[in-house]
This record gives structure tokens, sequence and C-alpha cells, in this order.
């Protein structure tokens, strides 16, 4: 059955389909100029209202600069315009410089229409030593005089910064913000500007960072020899394709005093070149904390890698073996029973054994998946027919399997007796007939909340296709993509 609406979302609703009725129409375009506003101003909204009611506005398209006059007023703490990020203009920035001074957190991820100068006014406008969290990823025209104008702003006050794919910053803006001494956390993933200079600025003036994410730099990883003297207080690490060495993982990651006192909860070494060779990956038994840990499209051997992750396994929820090679599904599952995400894509999974797929020691591990991607990967009619019987987690909410030979079968027992699945993505899965799909959709559409996606399956050639699905099975979404 599908779920009902709340009755603060039927609210929301009402109040964007009658908004003219409500606050009045724009007087600026009225020729009866003395049309009086029933409300006014919305200066009493909590944040999550504001950040609702643009969003329903943005749905509906009824978003527009006088909508976010209305709603952006000065008791604003929290803003986040990433999610309408399209709308977002200089003059929208202009706004909240204006308007709503006493921000602690904002977030204008992927608004790529806002100029350089717009970044720098609104810095300016804003209440000194108040702002605490920034997220300006994708922000393509942030440049280093923004960062200097968030600086002289913040720099007591930031305790978070997001800056991946702003291009045009480069060490003049990195040095700006190495006065930020207060910071918890920065990201600043994938960005062509910044030197070795800049990031090693950051990290050596930034002493309280304990989550650092470094993606894709282009810089030398001896820059991480500052932080050898406080690995042990880091809590999130991302280096993914960076190229590392020996000498500096083991800096970082083995204690030269004894024990494991690390308390590093995520770690991203995905792509990640100069690890140390497949028999010494002894510095991932010294992180028993880890919760997180992604591996993808490293040259590893599987044998190593489980060898780690019977230290560590018990506490890792989230996995990430994209592209790693060959796997074996069985003892992934041994090792770590409390996964929740699981994301293989790409890999070759080795033969199951003969053990019985009741084995608790095995399906353990897939009792409390809630997100399995395993798109393109390639397997054995006998493992997918395994692995369908071992999924046997009632959470499981997402399912990718693009582009595999999954067995008509073996979907069926996937989506079987799964009440909380919202997205099954078969796209390409050719393997699959009519009758099995249709046996899934009719599965599924008693829940009434989930989307698959069928571009391409046996038998499904166009949008028109879908739209016959659509009508035989109304409570599910059936997609193209």
């Amino acid at each position: 059955m599908a779920s009902v609406p709340a009755l603060s979302d039927l609210a929301v609703d009402a109040l964007v389909q009658n908004i003219d009725q409500i606050i009045g129409p724009d007087i600026h375009n009225m020729e009866n100029v003395n049309y009086r506003y029933v409300l006014g101003y919305f200066d009493q909204l909590h944040w999550k209202s504001v950040h609702q009611l643009l969003q329903k506005m943005y749905q509906h398209r009824r978003l527009n600069v006088r909508i976010f006059r209305l709603l952006l007023h000065s008791d604003l703490e929290v803003v986040d315009l990433s999610g309408i990020a399209e709308t977002v203009t200089n003059g929208v920035v202009g706004i909240i410089g204006s308007a709503c001074k006493s921000i602690r957190v904002l977030n204008l991820a992927n608004c790529n229409k806002i100029n350089k100068g717009s970044f720098v006014k609104l810095f300016i406008n804003l209440q000194p030593a108040w702002l605490t969290n920034v997220n300006l990823v994708n922000c393509e025209k942030l440049g280093n005089e923004g960062l200097e104008a968030l600086a002289n702003i913040a720099a007591t006050s930031l305790l978070s910064l997001q800056i991946s794919n702003c291009n045009r910053i480069n060490d003049k803006g990195l040095f700006a913000i190495s006065r930020c001494t207060e910071l918890r956390e920065i990201s600043m993933d994938h960005m062509q500007g910044p030197t070795s200079k800049g990031v090693r600025r950051v990290l050596h003036h930034c002493v309280k960072l304990v989550s650092i994410s470094l993606a894709d730099l282009q810089i030398d990883a001896n820059v991480l020899d500052v932080l050898v003297n406080r690995s042990q207080e880091l809590l999130h690490l991302d280096l993914q394709l960076l190229t590392l060495s020996k000498s500096i993982v083991d800096d970082l990651f083995v204690s030269k005093n004894g024990g494991n006192r690390y308390q590093l909860q995520q770690l991203n070494l995905g792509g990640c070149l100069g690890l140390p060779d497949s028999e010494d990956l002894a510095f991932l038994h010294n992180l028993k904390c880890l919760k997180k840990l992604n591996l993808s499209s490293i040259h590893q051997s599987w044998a190593s890698v489980f060898s780690a992750l019977q230290s560590i396994g018990k506490g890792l929820t989230h996995m990430n073996l994209d592209y790693f090679g060959e796997i074996n599904f069985e003892e992934l599952a041994f090792a770590m029973p409390n996964l929740v995400a699981l994301s293989a894509a790409g890999c070759t999974w080795q033969e199951a054994t003969d053990k019985e797929s009741s084995d608790s020691s095995i399906s353990a591990g897939f009792n409390k998946m809630v997100e399995i991607n395993i798109a393109s990967a390639k397997m054995t009619q006998k493992n997918w027919n395994v692995f369908a019987s071992l999924l046997s987690s009632t959470m499981l909410a997402i399912l990718e399997m693009s582009s595999t030979e999954c067995p008509s079968e073996a979907l069926v027992t996937f989506c079987g007796g799964k009440p909380n699945l919202k997205l099954v993505d078969l796209t390409s899965c050719d393997t699959i007939d009519k009758s099995a799909l249709n046996a899934t959709l009719a599965s599924l559409n008693s829940s009434g909340k989930t989307e698959v996606i069928v571009a391409h399956c046996r038998g499904i050639e166009n949008i028109q296709d879908v739209f016959e699905l659509q009508e035989q099975y109304p409570c599910v979404k059936i997609s193209w993509k």
C-alpha cells in the first residue's frame, strides 16, 4: 500500500500551489498597486521549513527572486541551496549577504552561476567569527579572492570547509585557508591548481583537522609527513588516486609505540599506487575502529586483503571493492558480518564452495545489507543462485546490478521478500526473461515505493515498452535511463 503523505507535506504543497493568494502577487507587475500582502515576510520560519518550501517551489517551477526575498530572513542560521543550485544567481547570493548575516552553515554546492566577485561580497557582508560550516563543492567560479574573504571573517570560527572540484583555486587560496586554525574537516578533492606547497601549508597550520580529503590532487605524497604525529587522532582520511609509498603508509598507520590507538573510522585508498606489496598489508591490522573502507582498483591479491579483513572486518559497515579484480564473496561475508553497504562493481567472483547456503557464518554477512552494487560483476550461474539465497536482508533498499548476466531465477530470489527496496537497476541485463521481470515487478507492486530501471532488458526495447509495464504495475515506478 502506498504511504500516506504527512500533514506537514500536504500543508507545504497547499502553500506552494496557492502562494499568490496567501502572500499576494508581485506588486511591481500589478496595475493595482494598492494590493496589500496577507502575511508579508516569513521571518519566523525555521530553516528546515524554509528549505522544504524552496524545494517545493523549485519542483512546481514557482521559484524566483521574489520568493527568495520572502523566505531568506535574518534569523536563519542554516542556508542550504545545493538542491536548487541552478536557480542560485548572483542576485540570490546578494540577498543572502544582505538578509542572512547570522549564518552558521552555508551550502552552495554546485551553484555554478555565482561569479567570483559575488562570493567576495557575500563573505564580506556576513557576521565575523560566526560561520562554522561551508560547502562550496563544484562552484566553478570560486576564486582565491573568495577564500581570502572567507578566511577574513571566519578564521576563528570555521570548522568545516568543502571546496572539491573548484579549479580556480590555487596555493594562494589555500594559504588564506591555513589561517582558519579551528578547522576540523577539509575536503579539496579533484582540484588542478593546488601544489604540494599549498596543501602542506593547510595540513601544517590546521592542527585540529580530523577529517581530510585529498583525492586526486597533483601532489607529492610526502606532504603527508606533517600528519604523522597526529595520525592517531584522525577520523577520516581520503587519499584516493594518490601515489603513496611504503614508508609513508608505515609512518601514518604503523604505531611506533605498539598497540592499536588509531581512531580512524573512514579510509579511502581507492586507485592508490605504491601501496605495500601483497604480502605486507599489515598496516590495515592496526585500524580497529574502521567503519568505511575503500580499496577499489588497487593492485593487491584477495588473499592479502582477506587476511586484513579478518582483523578489522567485524567493525566495517561500508566496503568498496569496485574493479578490485577477483574476490570471494563467502569469505567477504564471513569477515564482515555487520556490512550494510557493499560496492563490488566490475569484480570477478570466485566459485562458491559446496557449503549449504544456510551456513550462519556466511549468511550473517548479508542479513544486514541495505545497499549493494554488483554492476558489471562476473560470476557463474551457481554463484548467482548462492549469492541470491544468501542475500536475505529484509532491509535491502538499493540493488544495483546493471550490465550483469544475472539468471532469471536469481532475480526473483533477490527481490522476493524485500519490502524496503527503493531502487533496482537492471539496465542492460539481457539475460533476464520477461516472465521473471513480470514476477519481480508483481512482488514489488504491493510495497508501492520501488523504482525499477529496465532500459535494454530483454524485451524492453523502447520507452513504449516501459509505459505498458507501468500500466500493468502502477505502484512501481518503472523508468528508462
